[in-house]
């Protein structure tokens, strides 16, 4: 990889970094974000995250951590987490203690989904922000704020800012840290911005773990070592010595007190020493992850190609830069690839180099259609994007379940139907057409149709996702289970005792089959169960059933009953 440019590119003009440093940095900050295309990508960025956040029922993945956070506060203790009264040892605590903290700052008695999910959404939109810079740090300004709209826009972003789970936090966090070492070759090393970087990896490992920004940072390291350039900064980008040393002694804390509290063996036999990312060549006959990342990026799957293609450009003056990125994602996947999970969710932290490479693709698409078919290619794409949004609008009006609207869900639906129809109509008649067709030069009108069609049309389809399978709300469990005495035994068998557990708020004994039940040998049980299970309890004892509704998938009922043993044969 031997190429002319030095780091930064387009941003290594030395008229260009003089009139940046004459400037305060007060005004360097409002000149960038304080500009109606840098404010519309933030404003969609929040609409995306927010939208819908607490309309649905949390599934049970939400419910590990949302359960989690209460028993810690429940208990007093923030450093080992509990579920269900039992030790969970699967994630470092992270998640746990920025759930419990906005339980807190709402004044709430206790965690609820909301708290859960708050921190999702704010990483979302930091997710944003850190696009922008990343992509202003490595090629320019429009290129950042075109690669925020495209993330705005993911199915994946969308999805997980509307999840308690870490994923969010733990990509904000390592794109974050990623982004403070990219900046610090834009200046050849000469910067502090590493030591915010490996303040974020530390944090990013009491998120989830050290694998992906190992990741992140080895494939970084790679490609600058191939750009002949950019090979002599290495040491001063990542100042690994007392890097390494400022993560040991922000995260390592931890761990030392996990293991002090719970033993070596306990420890040993977790997913915390990351059992979930051993690597192994029996796990390659299935390069999942090279397709996956298209979930994630859905409905942008039309810019693979152009993504591509700007990737391993070599005539562009934006290319190094872009070869480099392209070796971190394509490193990412590669590694990732050995793993036995494949989870498309794994991939998040990637999202943002993902639509930086889109958003470049997206720059040779518009060059290209311009030439050939001039104003028609923009008159089309408005059309077909607003159609787009009309018709998410109109499935999601129609499909979703009177039940599990918002109470403002048809007024929210009208106005921004009314929006997109303005904005549709303002593009097709404005003068500024010829404009719209030029690289990254888009009127605002075109981008409130187009990026903001496809961002309304995933949120309320995955608005329309989640609750249709989570009909009636889970926490009837609770108005059920309150007909339980507090000092009963709880059994669940055949179903998932999380909802019970949270919304409950009762101690839950879940021996998974009727076989494992009869072998704990109680002569008197309560049990939520499904129907097959009870049908088969009735064989060993005498069941009354108190109540029933429901399950997730609204097809099997949950059956509440009182179980007695049967009596034991007389011996003869």
């Amino acid at each position: 990889m031997q190429d002319s440019e030095t780091p930064g590119l387009d941003s290594a003009d030395p008229a260009r970094r003089d009139d940046a440093g004459s400037r305060t940095a007060w005004t360097r900050f409002h000149r960038f974000w304080f500009r109606r295309d840098s404010l519309f990508v933030l404003v969609l960025a929040l609409y995306a995250s927010f939208f819908g956040l607490a309309t649905t029922e949390m599934e049970f993945h939400e419910i590990f951590v949302v359960q989690t956070a209460a028993e810690m506060q429940e208990r007093g203790d923030y450093l080992v987490p509990h579920f269900n009264g039992e030790l969970r040892l699967t994630k470092p605590p992270m998640n746990y203690w920025l759930t419990a903290a906005c339980a807190w700052v709402r004044g709430a008695d206790r965690p609820e989904a909301i708290d859960g999910r708050l921190p999702s959404a704010l990483a979302g939109v930091a997710l944003v922000v850190i696009t922008i810079l990343l992509g202003n740090e490595l090629w320019s300004r429009a290129v950042g704020l075109s690669a925020g709209l495209i993330l705005c826009g993911t199915f994946g972003f969308v999805k997980h800012t509307h999840s308690a789970r870490p994923e969010m936090v733990y990509a904000a966090l390592c794109a974050g840290a990623f982004l403070c070492f990219v900046a610090a070759w834009r200046r050849r090393g000469r910067s502090r911005l590493p030591w915010l970087g490996w303040v974020l990896v530390a944090l990013a490992i009491l998120t989830k773990g050290p694998q992906f920004p190992a990741l992140m940072l080895g494939s970084l390291a790679l490609g600058l070592a191939l750009h002949a350039p950019s090979r002599r900064h290495i040491a001063r980008v990542f100042r690994p010595v007392r890097g390494l040393l400022i993560v040991a002694v922000l995260s390592s804390w931890w761990w030392f007190a996990i293991r002090a509290a719970v033993g070596d063996e306990t420890l040993a036999d977790s997913q915390l020493l990351g059992s979930r990312f051993l690597l192994g060549f029996d796990a390659w006959h299935n390069p999942a992850y090279f397709y996956l990342i298209w979930a994630l990026l859905l409905p942008w799957i039309f810019l693979f190609g152009p993504m591509l293609r700007a990737a391993v450009n070599r005539g562009s003056r934006r290319a190094a830069a872009a070869r480099i990125m392209a070796i971190v994602v394509l490193g990412t996947i590669l590694v990732l690839n050995f793993g036995h999970d494949k989870r498309p969710h794994y991939l998040l932290p990637i999202l943002p180099i993902a639509s930086l490479l889109m958003a470049l693709g997206l720059r040779g698409l518009f060059k290209r259609l311009s030439v050939r078919c001039g104003q028609r290619c923009v008159r089309t794409l408005v059309l077909v994007t607003a159609s787009i949004a009309v018709a998410g609008v109109l499935a999601a009006r129609f499909l979703l379940p009177p039940d599990a609207r918002e109470p403002h869900l048809d007024m929210l639906l009208a106005v921004n139907l009314l929006a997109i129809v303005a904005a549709t109509g303002l593009v097709l008649r404005s003068n500024l057409l010829p404009q719209a067709i030029s690289p990254f030069r888009v009127p605002l009108a075109l981008r409130w149709a187009g990026v903001v069609a496809v961002a309304l049309s995933s949120s309320l389809l995955l608005t329309y996702l989640l609750t249709s399978t989570n009909l009636p709300p889970r926490r009837h469990t609770a108005e059920m289970v309150a007909r339980v005495p507090k000092d009963a035994v709880l059994v669940t068998i055949g179903v998932e005792p999380h909802y019970i557990i949270h919304y409950a708020g009762r101690r839950v004994v879940s021996p998974e089959t009727v076989d494992k039940f009869l072998a704990m040998k109680l002569d008197s049980a309560w049990i939520v169960t499904d129907e097959t299970s009870a049908r088969e309890l009735a064989h060993h004892g005498s069941k009354r059933e108190i109540d029933r509704i429901p399950d997730c998938e609204g097809e099997i009922d949950w059956v509440l009953g009182y179980w007695q043993a049967a009596p034991a044969p007389a011996e003869p």
